[in-house]
């Protein structure tokens, strides 16, 4: 079971107008913060050094949502308008809006 918290901290600094991130651990959600990240530092790939490397980081779904969720509050949003399900949605009731109009014109017409 896994007893460390990891959390990513977003703030937007509008005077260097960037992101600026923070790796935070604690001991349990919402605990007080144990460890903070420090810069990332790359290395050159060895010549012939193989992809098998250890990610630089992981986080659970929740903490993925919780990173979602602090993007989305400094201000980042998707490029792409809308999910899957509120445009299929929108295709539905566009179609019936055709429908509806059509079916008028086609009574008008006959009138």
């Amino acid at each position: 079971m896994i007893k460390d918290f990891l959390s990513i901290s977003v703030n937007y600094n509008a005077a260097w107008r960037r992101y600026e991130f923070y790796l935070l651990r604690s001991d349990r959600l919402g605990g007080d913060v144990t460890h903070v990240g420090e810069p990332v530092v790359l290395r050159p790939l060895e010549e012939g050094g193989g992809w098998e490397l250890p990610p630089t980081f992981w986080m659970t779904d929740d903490a993925a949502q919780r990173l979602m969720d602090e993007l989305w509050v400094a201000g980042v949003r998707p490029r792409e308008a809308g999910t899957i399900g509120q445009i299929d949605a929108m295709r539905a009731h566009l179609e019936d809006l055709r429908r509806l109009v059509f079916d008028y014109l086609m009574r008008c017409r006959d009138d």
